[in-house]
């Protein structure tokens, strides 16, 4: 899983695309649930956290604007390796 958004990863590792692509698109909180809903579903074991981007768009902080699935990883993910910027978590 991609946070808060490069869908690029789903292509190069050949995964299934969340159905959102970013957090942008999964601001409002159904939208979150759903995002929570396929982690669990699909029982992801590792999200990919890009730690350079934080507003993905328009400036709105991403921990602010996606605060439900970013606390839901944080608590249900421990960071495991540092690539670049990218953050690799997995599922506790």
């Amino acid at each position: 899983f991609s946070f808060p958004g490069d869908p690029i990863f789903y292509a190069l590792l050949n995964q299934t695309p969340s159905f959102y692509p970013s957090i942008y698109e999964s601001t409002p909180i159904y939208a979150q649930d759903k995002q929570i809903d396929q982690i669990i579903r699909d029982k992801i074991k590792y999200i990919i956290f890009n730690n350079k981007s934080t507003a993905i768009q328009d400036g709105v902080p991403d921990k602010i604007r996606s605060r439900k699935l970013y606390k839901f990883i944080i608590i249900n993910f421990t960071p495991i390796k540092k690539i670049g910027y990218f953050q690799i978590f997995k599922k506790n």
